[in-house]
C-alpha cells in the first residue's frame, strides 16, 4: 500500500461521510431554525418544544433515506475492499 492509497481511501472516507451526512443534518437544522422562529413569535421557550420537532424530523428523514445510506456506504466498503493493493 502506498502512501497515496491511503490517502484516496481517507478522503473517500470523508467525502462519504459528508454525503451521508448532509440530508439528516440539513432537515434537523431547518427545523431547528423554524421552531426557534416559532418560539421567538409566541415567546415559549420550552426545550421540549424545540426537541421533539426534531426528534421526529429526524426519525422520519433516517427512514426515509435509511435505504440510500446503506446503498452509498455498501459500495463505498465494496470499493475499499475490493481494492487488491489494499492488503
Amino acid at each position: 500500500m502506498e502512501p497515496f492509497d491511503l490517502t484516496d481511501v481517507a478522503r473517500q472516507a470523508l467525502v462519504t461521510t459528508l454525503v451521508v451526512t448532509s440530508p439528516v443534518l440539513v432537515v434537523a437544522l431547518v427545523v431547528g431554525i423554524l421552531t426557534g422562529f416559532l418560539q421567538a413569535v409566541t415567546q415559549i421557550h420550552d426545550q421540549a418544544l424545540s426537541f421533539i420537532p426534531k426528534l421526529f424530523a429526524v426519525l422520519i428523514c433516517a427512514a426515509v433515506f435509511g435505504p440510500w445510506i446503506m446503498e452509498y456506504v455498501a459500495d463505498y466498503a465494496t470499493t475499499v475492499f475490493s481494492a487488491p493493493s489494499m492488503f
